[in-house]
């Protein structure tokens, strides 16, 4: 058995992970970012050591040269991924096992075939597990749209499937397909913010959830921020909501493909690449935002 187990995840999953622990005998050892010192899981551990660069609490989670810094300075003996962050991470599994740690999780060699939905598909129906139907994989846009006709008519649903004009108190039935249904009941709808958004609360499938409804029905007069032309190539922007960091400056010539930027969100960092070449001539947010 383990002797210390170096936790790299945060919040409720390293702390419950340090109870596991605690209750088979082995000591803990938790990671926490700057933003993160007060955060519970860094108390609830045996030892805690800060990781990465204040500023950027994701990008401390994915570090593997951290993690395996700490582990050795902490004397583990092995690592616990968690979810999320590092956990799908071949690499991560494979520095472990070339440092001497115990990869708590599947090995570097499945980690690399799941982490590939074909591969992944192909292994299953390879071992005879039952698949969802789903297309080749193929760049052929004509065998992409025969897929999706040969899937049925999806164009006409009850508005009430997608939550519009659902009334408070009343359960709306969601038959996905035989055996197969969602429950949804409206709860309460909150006031409008200066820029028209509403909390709704609605249950799903007997649990509450928070939803943030944009009210198109409220004119705004909050002046809304500056976005990127999707029309236009030279224009470059976030795909998804995150702490954005950029690598850039006014005046840098980057190269097709090359990262203008970093964003941090969902437990992990990605690159925002330029797809043309060029030199940069106006920045519309600021270093980190």
């Amino acid at each position: 058995m383990f002797k210390k187990i170096l936790v790299a995840n945060r919040g409720e999953i390293a702390i419950r992970a340090f109870r596991a622990a605690f209750e088979l005998g082995a000591q803990t050892v938790a990671v926490f970012a700057y933003e993160d010192r007060d955060s519970t899981h860094r108390f609830k551990a045996d030892e805690a050591y800060q990781i990465g660069e204040i500023g950027h609490p994701v990008r401390a989670y994915l570090s593997i040269d951290e993690i395996i810094r700490v582990a050795k300075e902490s004397g583990a003996d092995a690592i616990y991924p968690g979810y999320g962050f590092l956990s799908e991470n071949p690499d991560f599994a494979r520095a472990a096992a070339e440092n001497g740690l115990t990869f708590i999780g599947p090995g570097s060699a499945v980690l690399e075939m799941a982490g590939n939905k074909v591969t992944a598909k192909e292994h299953a129906i390879s071992a005879g597990v039952p698949v969802l139907a789903s297309s080749e994989a193929t760049t052929d846009i004509d065998q992409l749209i025969a897929f999706a006709e040969s899937s049925g008519d999806l164009s006409v649903l009850a508005t009430p499937d997608y939550l519009y004009g659902l009334k408070v108190g009343v359960e709306h039935v969601i038959e996905m397909r035989k055996g197969v249904m969602i429950f949804v009941t409206l709860e309460a709808i909150g006031e409008p913010d200066e820029k028209g958004i509403r909390n709704v609360m609605a249950t799903l499938n007997g649990q509450l959830r928070p939803l943030l409804i944009r009210d198109t029905s409220i004119a705004v007069t909050t002046a809304s921020a500056e976005k990127a032309d999707g029309a236009n190539p030279l224009h470059i922007a976030a795909p998804f909501l995150g702490v954005v960091t950029l690598q850039v400056e006014v005046g840098d010539v980057i190269a097709p493909g090359g990262t203008v930027a970093t964003i941090e969100a969902m437990k992990m960092e990605a690159p925002i690449s330029s797809a043309q070449g060029g030199r940069v001539v106006r920045l519309v947010v600021p270093k980190t935002q």
